[in-house]
Protein backbone atom coordinates (compact mmCIF):
# COMPACT_ATOMS: atom_id res chain seq x y z
CA UNK A 1 0.00 0.00 0.00
CA UNK A 2 2.41 2.14 -1.06
CA UNK A 3 0.56 5.52 -1.82
CA UNK A 4 -1.31 5.03 1.13
CA UNK A 5 1.46 4.82 2.93
CA UNK A 6 2.84 8.15 1.46
CA UNK A 7 -0.59 10.02 1.76
CA UNK A 8 -0.71 9.05 5.65
CA UNK A 9 2.99 10.42 6.11
CA UNK A 10 1.49 13.76 4.67
CA UNK A 11 -1.41 13.54 7.13
CA UNK A 12 0.36 12.77 10.31
CA UNK A 13 0.20 15.69 12.80
CA UNK A 14 3.01 18.44 12.22
CA UNK A 15 6.05 17.68 14.10
CA UNK A 16 9.23 15.56 12.96
CA UNK A 17 8.37 12.17 11.39
CA UNK A 18 10.43 9.05 12.41
CA UNK A 19 13.55 8.84 10.24
CA UNK A 20 13.01 4.84 9.87
CA UNK A 21 9.24 5.48 9.08
CA UNK A 22 9.92 8.08 6.67
CA UNK A 23 12.69 6.19 4.81
CA UNK A 24 10.93 3.21 4.51
CA UNK A 25 8.32 4.86 2.70
CA UNK A 26 10.62 6.40 0.76
CA UNK A 27 12.30 2.90 -0.17
CA UNK A 28 8.82 1.42 -0.92
CA UNK A 29 8.53 3.70 -3.44
CA UNK A 30 12.38 2.94 -4.77
CA UNK A 31 13.41 6.22 -4.06
CA UNK A 32 16.30 5.10 -2.57
CA UNK A 33 18.37 8.19 -2.35
CA UNK A 34 16.21 9.90 -0.80
CA UNK A 35 15.88 7.04 2.01
CA UNK A 36 19.71 7.18 2.25
CA UNK A 37 19.73 11.50 2.50
CA UNK A 38 17.08 10.91 5.68
CA UNK A 39 18.91 8.02 7.14
CA UNK A 40 22.13 10.01 6.94
CA UNK A 41 20.32 13.40 7.80
CA UNK A 42 19.05 11.67 11.08
CA UNK A 43 22.55 9.73 11.90
CA UNK A 44 24.04 13.40 11.58
CA UNK A 45 21.51 14.76 13.59
CA UNK A 46 22.24 12.26 16.68
CA UNK A 47 19.82 9.53 16.03
CA UNK A 48 21.86 6.80 17.56
CA UNK A 49 19.69 3.76 17.30
CA UNK A 50 21.59 1.06 15.83
CA UNK A 51 18.18 0.77 13.92
CA UNK A 52 19.13 3.76 11.76
CA UNK A 53 22.35 2.80 10.88
CA UNK A 54 21.51 -1.03 10.13
CA UNK A 55 18.26 0.32 7.45
CA UNK A 56 20.74 2.83 6.21
CA UNK A 57 23.52 -0.02 5.20
CA UNK A 58 20.78 -1.98 3.83
CA UNK A 59 19.55 0.92 1.61
CA UNK A 60 23.42 1.80 0.54
CA UNK A 61 23.72 -1.90 -0.61
CA UNK A 62 20.28 -1.68 -2.65
CA UNK A 63 21.80 1.37 -3.84
CA UNK A 64 25.07 -0.19 -4.77
CA UNK A 65 26.66 2.10 -2.25
CA UNK A 66 28.96 -0.70 -1.54
CA UNK A 67 32.06 1.21 -0.01
CA UNK A 68 29.82 3.60 2.24
CA UNK A 69 27.76 0.61 3.28
CA UNK A 70 30.87 -1.18 4.20
CA UNK A 71 32.34 2.31 6.40
CA UNK A 72 29.16 2.48 7.80
CA UNK A 73 29.25 -1.04 8.85
CA UNK A 74 32.72 -0.71 10.67
CA UNK A 75 31.14 2.64 12.36
CA UNK A 76 28.46 -0.37 14.00
CA UNK A 77 30.35 -3.03 14.25
CA UNK A 78 29.38 -3.61 17.97
CA UNK A 79 26.14 -3.72 17.07
CA UNK A 80 25.86 -5.63 13.75
CA UNK A 81 25.48 -9.85 13.50
CA UNK A 82 28.74 -10.94 12.28
CA UNK A 83 27.72 -12.56 9.69
CA UNK A 84 25.85 -9.32 8.19
CA UNK A 85 28.77 -7.48 8.70
CA UNK A 86 30.71 -10.16 6.90
CA UNK A 87 27.90 -10.19 4.35
CA UNK A 88 28.80 -6.64 3.69
CA UNK A 89 32.19 -6.99 3.35
CA UNK A 90 31.90 -9.95 0.60
CA UNK A 91 29.27 -7.39 -1.16
CA UNK A 92 31.76 -4.74 -0.92
CA UNK A 93 34.71 -7.19 -2.19
CA UNK A 94 32.18 -7.92 -4.89
CA UNK A 95 31.32 -4.60 -6.14
CA UNK A 96 34.39 -3.48 -6.47
CA UNK A 97 34.87 -1.88 -3.46
CA UNK A 98 38.08 -3.92 -2.18
CA UNK A 99 39.57 -0.92 0.20
CA UNK A 100 36.48 -0.60 2.54
CA UNK A 101 36.03 -4.67 1.83
CA UNK A 102 38.94 -4.87 3.48
CA UNK A 103 39.29 -2.67 6.45
CA UNK A 104 35.87 -3.98 7.41
CA UNK A 105 36.99 -7.76 7.19
CA UNK A 106 40.30 -6.35 9.28
CA UNK A 107 38.04 -4.73 11.43
CA UNK A 108 35.80 -8.38 11.67
CA UNK A 109 39.01 -10.51 12.52
CA UNK A 110 40.23 -8.33 15.68
CA UNK A 111 36.69 -8.84 16.63
CA UNK A 112 36.48 -12.05 15.83
CA UNK A 113 39.80 -14.09 15.75
CA UNK A 114 38.14 -16.11 12.86
CA UNK A 115 41.16 -16.54 10.35
CA UNK A 116 38.38 -16.21 7.62
CA UNK A 117 38.37 -12.87 8.69
CA UNK A 118 41.64 -12.08 8.04
CA UNK A 119 41.74 -14.18 4.49
CA UNK A 120 39.17 -11.82 3.06
CA UNK A 121 41.05 -8.82 3.94
CA UNK A 122 44.21 -10.34 2.50
CA UNK A 123 42.27 -11.12 -0.56
CA UNK A 124 41.24 -7.61 -0.90
CA UNK A 125 44.38 -6.00 -0.46
CA UNK A 126 45.46 -8.37 -2.95
CA UNK A 127 43.35 -6.79 -5.40
CA UNK A 128 44.60 -3.88 -4.47
CA UNK A 129 47.91 -4.88 -5.41
CA UNK A 130 48.66 -3.75 -1.83
CA UNK A 131 51.34 -6.84 -0.87
CA UNK A 132 52.24 -5.11 2.37
CA UNK A 133 48.83 -4.96 3.88
CA UNK A 134 47.88 -8.69 2.28
CA UNK A 135 51.15 -10.22 3.88
CA UNK A 136 50.25 -8.54 7.17
CA UNK A 137 46.80 -10.18 6.67
CA UNK A 138 47.82 -13.88 5.67
CA UNK A 139 50.10 -13.87 8.58
CA UNK A 140 47.74 -12.82 11.04
CA UNK A 141 44.92 -15.92 9.70
CA UNK A 142 47.67 -18.00 9.74
CA UNK A 143 48.73 -17.12 13.50
CA UNK A 144 45.38 -17.22 13.95
CA UNK A 145 45.33 -21.14 13.07
CA UNK A 146 44.90 -20.90 9.33
CA UNK A 147 46.20 -23.86 7.76
CA UNK A 148 48.28 -22.87 4.99
CA UNK A 149 47.64 -25.74 2.80
CA UNK A 150 43.55 -24.65 2.59
CA UNK A 151 45.12 -21.55 1.29
CA UNK A 152 45.06 -20.31 -2.45
CA UNK A 153 48.51 -19.95 -4.24
CA UNK A 154 48.58 -16.37 -4.21
CA UNK A 155 47.80 -15.82 -0.63
CA UNK A 156 50.33 -18.92 0.24
CA UNK A 157 52.80 -16.88 -1.41
CA UNK A 158 52.47 -14.02 0.96
CA UNK A 159 53.06 -16.02 4.25
CA UNK A 160 55.87 -15.32 6.39
CA UNK A 161 56.83 -12.37 4.10
CA UNK A 162 59.34 -9.13 5.41
CA UNK A 163 56.13 -7.57 6.98
CA UNK A 164 55.71 -10.73 9.66
CA UNK A 165 56.18 -10.82 13.01
CA UNK A 166 59.15 -13.41 13.46
CA UNK A 167 60.18 -15.03 17.21
CA UNK A 168 63.49 -14.26 18.16
CA UNK A 169 66.00 -16.70 19.64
Amino acid sequence: QHSEARHALRELSPGPIDALLQAAVLEAHNDTERAVACLRQAREAGDQRPQVAASLVRVLLKAERFGEAAAITRQILDDVPTDDARRVAKEAFDGGRAQPSAELSLALFERTHDPNDAVAAARAYLTLDDRARATDAVNQAVAAGQRAQDLDEALVSLIGGPSSVRPTS
